[in-house]
């Protein structure tokens, strides 16, 4: 996943400052050697980015698509709490280093991912899920409802065909298995 998420990197960095990440859909079916990225949807508030992974024949093998927004006002409008069900299969605490030493592998530039209080990239979520679940093969579709901040515990339960990610009892992202 990381590949797809530094193929994405290769874009117009000046533009995407401070955009947020709205949705992912991801798809690996195999190791990739060439990477693609291209812009399919641009305007004012929301883009789509497209990276795809083919191998040696010209297979696609990974796919990444991406939907950026500009937030209208980061925080916790609109929160609902909800309650939490399924199992539990992990908890973590990103800390600023792991969020630097990612942006820095990946060329992510976004000052969101910098700021005293940095914002955890939603790929380094999925990346860390991906890890967790001991996933080789996956497609998900994501939704990041609310930001997770560096030093937040996030925990992440199974429900069903999905995962749901809490902070405070604050439903943060939510990860459909698709397929």
């Amino acid at each position: 996943m990381l590949e797809l998420a530094r193929a994405s990197s290769h874009c117009d960095q000046n533009f995407f400052k401070g955009w947020v990440i709205a949705g992912i859909e991801v798809s690996i079916n195999g190791p990739a050697s060439k990477y693609t990225n291209e812009l399919v949807l641009k305007n004012k508030h929301r883009c789509v980015m497209l990276v795809q992974g083919f191998d040696n024949d010209g297979r696609l093998q990974k796919q990444l698509k991406i939907v950026l927004i500009l937030p209208r006002k980061i925080g916790q409008d609109n929160i609902n709490l909800e309650i939490i069900s399924g199992e539990l299969i992990g908890e973590h605490i990103f800390t600023a280093e792991e969020i630097n030493a990612y942006t820095n592998f990946v060329g992510d530039e976004n000052t969101l991912h910098s700021q005293p209080r940095p914002i955890v990239p939603g790929i380094l979520l999925l990346s860390w899920l991906q890890q967790i679940t001991a996933a080789k093969f996956l497609h998900w579709k994501a939704r990041f409802l609310q930001p997770v901040y560096a030093g937040e515990l996030l925990q992440v339960y199974e429900q069903q065909e999905m995962f749901v990610g809490y902070v405070n009892g604050l439903k943060v992202f939510t990860v459909n298995k698709i397929d």
